[in-house]
């Protein structure tokens, strides 16, 4: 699994160490600190429910054959924001 964080003005972070948050060996934590990874799931929105033009505070659950070029083709789930839809999120990693 690949969590991928943004700096996003008024996420509530307030500096700390997000990394915390899913702290668990399954997880590849990444940075996008010039939000290139939210643009472009926020410009495939229609695609990834991801909010766009910026995706932030969303997640989408991917099968193993997923690739940048299959888009959606291998999209489990997704949702926004993460704590609306967390439950939706957790129900579909114990599943997998």
């Amino acid at each position: 699994m690949l969590a991928v964080w943004q700096a996003i003005e008024g996420d509530g972070q307030g500096g700390g160490n997000p990394e915390r948050i899913l702290a668990d060996p399954r997880v590849t934590q990444l940075h996008d600190p010039d939000l290139d990874i939210g643009r472009w799931f926020g410009s495939r929105s229609h695609t990834f429910h991801a909010g766009g033009p910026l995706a932030w505070d969303a997640f989408m659950l991917f099968d193993a054959d997923a690739t940048l070029a299959s888009g959606g083709e291998h999209l489990q789930t997704s949702g926004r924001t993460i704590i609306a839809d967390h439950a939706k999120l957790q129900d579909a990693l114990a599943a997998a």
